[in-house]
């Protein structure tokens, strides 16, 4: 409901943020359908709509790499040293991907467009 409102109210970015539910979320219902629903959850696809319709589709697209490095680092950790099983949350990763791109996600992009493009 809070992305339906921020959609509205800042109506001439319509496009970036609807570009944001569906960029990320719809990669991740094709993998949850490929699946069965093993590869991916329910929850994951609606995390990142939701967040996709208040971040927009470069800081959506941001959130899901960082979470994806961030819980890949720490669940091959865990494997090592807990005996913990391949299936992780990716929930608590994505959300720590989304906080990180909320707060400094223009930074991160304009370092890493810097480094492409000189």
């Amino acid at each position: 409901v809070i992305g339906i409102v921020h959609v509205i109210i800042n109506f001439q970015g319509i496009l970036n943020y609807s570009l944001g539910f569906l960029s990320v979320s719809m990669g991740l219902f094709i993998l949850y359908q490929i699946t069965g629903g093993r590869g991916i959850g329910g929850g994951d696809i609606k995390l990142m709509a939701a967040a996709g319709l208040l971040l927009g589709w470069k800081h959506i697209i941001l959130a899901l790499v960082l979470g994806c490095i961030i819980g890949s680092i720490i669940h091959i950790i865990l494997m090592k040293v807990s005996d913990k099983g391949r299936m992780l949350a990716f929930g608590p990763y994505l959300s720590v991907g989304i906080v990180i791109s909320m707060l400094c996600g223009n930074q991160l992009l304009s370092w890493y467009t810097d480094i492409l493009f000189g």
